[in-house]
């Protein structure tokens, strides 16, 4: 497993605080692991539940072409 790395020179959209996200490369493939919200939390507008997010742009310590692979994304499910 790679873990997180911060970089200084990344632009403001990318988060220099890492969440519990950890990333890698297994062959031709990008493998992300994020632990999963218990119980699943609302979102901002309450219409869905997160399930896990990486909380905003994050630069992970898998390496493309030589930069850090940024990861941002949100798992949901709809609320009952």
């Amino acid at each position: 497993m790679i873990n997180l790395i911060m970089e200084n020179n990344l632009p403001d959209f990318i988060s220099h605080k890492p969440p519990m996200l950890k990333a890698n490369i297994e062959g031709n493939e990008l493998v992300i692991r994020v632990p999963l919200n218990q119980p699943p939390k609302p979102s901002s507008t309450g219409k869905t539940l997160i399930v896990a997010s990486s909380n905003g742009n994050v630069a992970t310590a898998a390496v493309v072409n030589g930069q850090p692979v940024v990861v941002g994304f949100n798992a949901y499910i709809k609320r009952d």
